[in-house]
């Protein structure tokens, strides 16, 4: 390209600049322009909430028709099969379908279930949430349970809906057996050894993280032994891990 077939390239360009510029100088502030220019360039979905204000205003809360009584407390719910036989007529009434795709995987020993609900209008739009659990019985039945749960409470959020009375959250409450003060002093000791001065601080971290309660004592009985393991790795990382009670390392020779 010479020089004059570059001169006409930025002249053209030039031009298509000013010519943008006239349009926006229509718009009497800054903030007009940059409301036109978003407003372009975000997805609509006024069907879908055009069909959802409508379905919302055709739905009901759906029948308790479970009840759960622990001798401490009792409440009644509606099972999923109940909240989804009351939503979706109405739904598929206002062109609206429910989607619910299932994820799984493992962190440290625990197992977590993933779902994704996709509310979908038949215009093509959509809006999605996400939700996942620590599964307590990682078993065939256990994540069945739990999946169950997560899919029920994942309609009724996205529907605006209730189907549970209140129980001030007596059934979140955790029920699970927590380690002995003798595992607890264990973890304590092992730490001091491992990491010394960062111990306060490894342990705070391990139990946020990977052990999800606030203090070492609210450990999981069943998760004592990968408290353990966890700070062995982590000090093999580190290259501050001693070697096993009985296997001390012997000095070495001095060179002759």
């Amino acid at each position: 390209m010479n020089t004059q077939e570059l001169d006409d390239k930025l002249k053209s360009i030039d031009e298509r600049l000013e010519m943008v510029a006239d349009k926006l100088s229509e718009h009497d502030n800054l903030f007009d322009k940059i409301s036109i220019i978003t407003a372009a360039s975000e997805p609509s979905l006024d069907k879908l909430f055009d069909a959802l204000a409508k379905a919302q205003a055709e739905l009901t809360d759906p029948e308790k028709d479970r009840e759960v009584n622990t001798g401490k407390y009792k409440y009644s719910y509606a099972t999923l099969a109940g909240v989804l036989s009351t939503v979706r007529p109405v739904l598929a009434k206002q062109g609206l379908s429910l989607v619910q795709l299932p994820t799984r995987a493992s962190n440290e020993g625990r197992e977590i279930l993933g779902l994704t609900t996709i509310l979908a209008h038949k215009s093509g739009q959509s809006i999605d949430n996400y939700f996942e659990m620590v599964v307590p019985d990682p078993n065939p039945q256990g994540i069945g349970s739990a999946m169950t749960y997560m899919r029920r409470y994942a309609v009724m959020a996205i529907l605006a809906i209730a189907g549970a009375e209140d129980d001030d959250a007596e059934a979140a409450q955790p029920k699970l057996q927590t380690i002995t003060a003798a595992q607890a002093d264990k973890i304590f000791e092992t730490a001091d050894e491992l990491f010394g001065a960062d111990a306060e601080e490894m342990l705070e971290r391990m139990c946020k993280k990977i052990h999800m309660v606030d203090e070492v004592r609210k450990i999981p009985a069943d998760e004592y032994e990968i408290a353990l393991k966890r700070m062995e790795n982590q000090a093999k990382k580190r290259g501050t891990a001693k070697p096993p009670a009985g296997k001390s390392e012997k000095p070495a020779k001095p060179s002759a």
